[in-house]
């Protein structure tokens, strides 16, 4: 396996795992402070992660950052 392809992997595995336990905190529906925190911090860790692909120009979808979305829609 390539580098380019194994960084591709890592990051496409890695932002699936983030966008996972966010959506599973958000299933839990607890409506407390603490939960919030958390559940911002993942959202601003996601839009983190959405943004320097847009200033490295790297499109989304090359290593698989809407997969997750597609994924659930199916489920």
């Amino acid at each position: 396996m390539k580098n380019q392809e194994k960084f591709q992997h890592y990051l496409r595995d890695l932002v699936y795992i983030i966008k996972e336990q966010q959506a599973e905190l958000k299933a839990e529906n607890k409506n407390d402070d603490f939960h919030s925190g958390i559940e911002f911090g993942y959202h601003s860790i996601i839009d983190l992660i959405e943004n320097q692909a847009d200033a490295f120009q790297i499109k989304t979808s090359e290593f698989g950052f809407n997969d997750f979305e597609e994924f659930t829609k199916k489920s």
